[in-house]
């Protein structure tokens, strides 16, 4: 399970699609902030979304603070 602490900021770098309902809940190039521990709250404004898997929270999040220069870079490039 992704780690995720109340105030930190995450970096989409992939969109996510949650199905069934193929509905658009984080978009590439926005950040988002965990408001609820262990969560990330996304487009919907939800804020219990918990990823069980820390390698698939990887593939579509950057973590701000660790990966400043990179999203930086990428916000900048986008």
């Amino acid at each position: 399970m992704a780690l995720l602490h109340v105030g930190d900021e995450y970096y989409c770098i992939k969109d996510v699609v949650v199905r069934p309902s193929n509905e658009l809940c984080y978009v590439r190039g926005k950040i988002y902030t965990c408001q609820s521990m262990g969560c990330l709250t996304n487009e919907l404004n939800e804020d219990y979304h918990s990823w069980d898997m820390d390698y698939e929270f990887r593939e579509h999040f950057r973590d701000i603070k660790e990966h400043r220069n990179e999203v930086l870079n990428q916000l900048l490039w986008n």
